[in-house]
């Protein structure tokens, strides 16, 4: 009878305990990367969101804007109709993530575009009428801790740019 290779089951115990150990230590450092993944995401389905309101406004020859709430973390895109803004949708960031206004925003301060392909500054009471040319940037910063990301609102266009830092 030939003898057969194999593990022991206390040898298999030690392994999968070896294997247990490595999860638990290096569980928290997986969190650390999918934690700073939300920031990247959150920051491509905005920019996505704004490029779409932008080329919407053109195409449908009409007025959309969009509008922060760093207390809520949330924004909101509006459609403009003949009487007043129709809600078209809002989205949430992740909680790790933190929005700070750094020039011509606000929480009560929208960025408009036009069909024209301007973008224009807005209060949130604001009609399409009553809004301002968007003469600087604008900029806002979506935060965390160890990492930033600035978008900023071109003049004119609103074309929108984007630049990461690491801290």
């Amino acid at each position: 009878m030939k003898k057969l290779n194999g593990f022991s089951i206390t040898e298999l115990m030690v392994i999968i305990s070896i294997i247990t150990g490595l999860i638990i230590v290096t569980a928290p450092s997986f969190y650390g990367i999918f934690k700073s993944q939300f920031l990247i995401y959150n920051s491509h389905q905005l920019i996505q969101n704004i490029r779409s309101i932008q080329s919407n406004a053109f195409i449908e020859h009409t007025f959309y804007k969009i509008g922060f709430n760093s207390e809520t973390n949330t924004y909101a895109l509006w459609k403009a109709t003949p009487t007043d803004w129709q809600s078209e949708s809002s989205f949430s960031f992740d909680q790790n993530i933190t929005l700070e206004y750094n020039q011509n925003l606000s929480d009560t301060s929208h960025i408009m575009y036009g069909p024209n392909g301007f973008a224009y500054t807005c209060n949130a009471s604001s009609t399409a009428n009553d809004c301002s040319t968007l003469n600087n940037s604008a900029k806002l910063t979506l935060k965390t801790e160890k990492k930033d990301i600035i978008i900023e609102f071109l003049p004119i266009n609103g074309f929108v740019s984007t630049n990461i830092s690491v801290k």
